[in-house]
């Protein structure tokens, strides 16, 4: 199976941040997913980041304790029987990824993320490091996840259940409602991260 690297997508070119950020905001909203982005964006002074890029210049919000979120895409959710490899998805593997801008802007590519009413949908979870590798997540790894709807979104509209890396999805009421996923120090239990909301969907 053949995956993308950053190196990959940096050849492919750049485009400047405002109008990656535009672009990805509007597709997003209409659910295009026939679209891919570059993991970088050129500076003002015409640098490529990826060239300029140190560990004193990752983004504070992608520390974690020892290693850090990928500043492309730090989360994906892939079919649950893609195995852990390097790079990023591809798209027959992916369901939805966050596309990373900075905490603020941040968002959520190809949702919403859609399941059945009285059915399930199972995905894998992949958080992603700024090497390109797969970060290990589960009871016995240094890190684990949570997912929860948040505070706006009905009790009655998904129960979710994790198990490790996979997260089950079970429709209940149709409507929308949202997600997030939080990744975790298995030491402490503290969250070190929290992706941006995703929508959900359940329909008939």
């Amino acid at each position: 199976m053949y995956h993308v690297s950053r190196r990959q997508f940096l050849r492919w070119g750049t485009v400047g941040l405002g109008a990656s950020v535009a672009g990805c905001t509007t597709q997003n909203e209409t659910g295009d997913d026939n679209h891919d982005h570059d993991h970088e964006h050129d500076h003002d002074d015409g640098t490529d980041s990826a060239e300029t890029s140190t560990e004193n210049e990752i983004d504070p919000a992608l520390q974690l304790n020892g290693t850090a979120l990928s500043d492309a895409f730090p989360i994906e959710l892939v079919e649950p029987d893609v195995e852990p490899f390097e790079g990023y998805a591809d798209p027959e593997q992916r369901v939805a990824n966050v596309h990373w801008h900075g905490e603020e802007i941040s968002h959520w590519h190809f949702q919403p993320v859609e399941v059945t009413a009285n059915g399930t949908r199972r995905i894998r979870t992949r958080f992603v490091d700024q090497s390109d590798q797969e970060i290990p997540i589960g009871p016995t790894e240094a890190y684990f996840q949570s997912v929860h709807t948040t505070e706006d979104t009905s009790d009655e509209l998904v129960s979710i259940a994790v198990d490790e890396g996979h997260v089950t999805f079970s429709g209940e009421t149709t409507g929308t409602g949202r997600v997030i996923f939080q990744l975790h120090d298995s030491g402490d239990e503290t969250v070190l991260w929290t992706s941006p909301e995703l929508e959900m969907k359940v329909i008939e």
